[in-house]
């Protein structure tokens, strides 16, 4: 009896990790280029579908962007903000066109939380799970 529920256990754990890529694998890219704008926090990546292409992979996510520091925009450029926030101007562009797209105007406000979505092609290579 013993056996059987371990072999049933394991077989449910082996089914469970289908070898399918998922947020572990794709959370680290996501973060990783947010970073370079530490104007933002990364929260809350989760799942929202997987689709098997055969050969590839799609994965789709959600995840929130909150805003660390208000950030004013003067003729769609960033004005200054305080000394030791960097961001890439086409981060920062791309801040702005969200939150108008979530019905901000003016300013963006520290603690605007913005929603995300992020469509990942993954293929399977020797090291695991990659976007190309």
């Amino acid at each position: 009896m013993k056996k059987t529920l371990i072999s049933l256990a394991s077989l449910t754990l082996l089914g469970c990790s289908a070898g399918k890529p998922d947020v572990e694998d794709v959370a680290p890219s996501i973060v990783e280029a947010w970073n370079q704008c530490n104007l933002v926090e990364v929260r809350d990546i989760e799942k929202l579908n997987g689709i098997d292409h055969g050969q590839s992979y799609e994965l789709q996510l959600a995840y929130k962007l909150k805003l660390l520091i208000d950030v004013s925009f003067k003729n769609g450029f960033p004005e200054k903000y305080p000394e030791g926030y960097s961001c890439h101007i086409q981060l920062l562009n791309t801040l702005a066109q969200l939150a108008a797209q979530s019905g901000v105007v003016g300013p963006l406000p520290k603690g605007l939380v913005i929603d995300m979505t992020y469509r990942a092609n993954m293929i399977e290579s020797e090291n695991g799970w990659i976007e190309y």
